[in-house]
């Protein structure tokens, strides 16, 4: 009998799947990738798989003597949830998890989620993904990008070159939005399956960093970002050019930094013509993971300039003042890769 009723469940999920995949199929025929990620949005909520609708967060600006450059924080005590986890942490009878109950491996998903969680199959630049919603959302709209067959979340020099296509295919479905790559051991990735996070801005504003250096990007040549904290370079132009220069950029920097690399990408087609893109690259060294009194990790949303709070620590400390612009930059600063501005100097003279 418990064998009868995993078959049913089973089938179950399979035809609720294969109707959402063909509802979201025949909405990008229609209307294009653009209408996918508020349609998945939709569905996450109607099943119950998203457990925050951020009532609760809260964002306050953070003014600082740079021109065009405010900080935010957004206090979210639904995020600091995520920890626990969405689902089940153990299979029931007649089950099993793999990859050590990776939330993102296919075969867990029906498992763990109890049919709530329901993946848009599509494909980035050639390889199989899934696009799933996120559970508790930083923005508006949280998608989540995972590969469909596991690949470890780091970002090493001989698939460098494919991380950013596939990135940059996710880029492409609407300017809304920002693509983001976290890399894992100390760049803000908390589980080690390859994934992407792709995200609104707060009430279609630009991001911190993205209003800084919106007067500094000068096409497909690569430049670091005056007036920010930590080193980031920004790179705009038509895709393949952006592609093949931060390609070259990020494998020289790895064979020169080594083991202990990591790094944070960004990538959007806000205010780019047709077939072009903007792409954001923080070095980052995996042994500056954590600051001391910031209770997150420091990933793409921080490096960004919108810094992620939830523990009511945090929430005093920002009604007292203690959480100002100093202590941002603070933040960033800790995390920075350092060499990193002597090395990008060298690199660009010998172009």
């Amino acid at each position: 009998m418990h064998r009868d009723v995993i078959d049913l469940n089973d089938k179950l999920f399979a035809i609720k799947l294969r109707k959402t995949q063909a509802f979201l199929d025949r909405l990008v025929r229609e209307r294009g990738y653009e209408a996918c990620p508020d349609a998945i949005k939709a569905l996450a909520i109607d099943t119950g798989f998203i457990k925050d609708d951020l009532e609760s967060a809260v964002r306050y600006a953070i003014h600082t003597k740079t021109p065009r450059l405010t900080y935010r924080i957004q206090f979210n005590p639904g995020r600091g949830k995520r920890f626990a986890g969405a689902g089940r942490k153990h299979a029931p009878p007649g089950r099993t998890l793999v990859h050590d109950g990776c939330p993102l491996a296919p075969a867990n998903i029906p498992v763990q989620q109890l049919g709530t969680e329901l993946p848009f199959a599509c494909e980035l630049a050639g390889t199989a993904y899934n696009i799933l919603a996120q559970p508790f959302p930083f923005e508006d709209v949280h998608l989540i990008a995972a590969t469909r067959a596991h690949r470890a979340q780091e970002v090493p020099a001989r698939m460098i070159e494919q991380i950013l296509r596939e990135m940059l295919d996710l880029a492409t479905w609407s300017p809304r939005f920002v693509v983001m790559i976290n890399g894992s051991d100390g760049a803000g990735a908390t589980i080690p399956w390859f994934h992407m996070h792709h995200f609104t801005r707060p009430a279609d504003q630009p991001f911190p960093l993205e209003a800084l250096a919106e007067t500094q990007i000068a096409d497909n040549n690569p430049r670091l970002v005056v007036g920010y904290p930590l080193p980031v370079v920004v790179v705009r132009g038509p895709i393949e050019n952006v592609i093949q220069t931060l390609s070259q950029l990020i494998r020289a920097w790895l064979a020169d930094y080594g083991a202990s690399a990591t790094m944070n990408l960004m990538a959007t087609t806000a205010g780019c013509e047709h077939g072009e893109t903007i792409v954001y690259f923080c070095p980052r060294d995996r042994r500056n993971a954590r600051v001391p009194g910031f209770s997150g990790a420091v990933g793409g949303l921080e490096i960004l300039g919108e810094m992620l709070a939830y523990s009511e620590t945090d929430k005093h400390r920002i009604d007292c003042g203690q959480i100002n612009a100093q202590y941002v930059e603070n933040v960033l600063r800790s995390v920075r890769a350092e060499g990193f501005e002597r090395f990008f100097l060298s690199y660009v003279a010998k172009r």
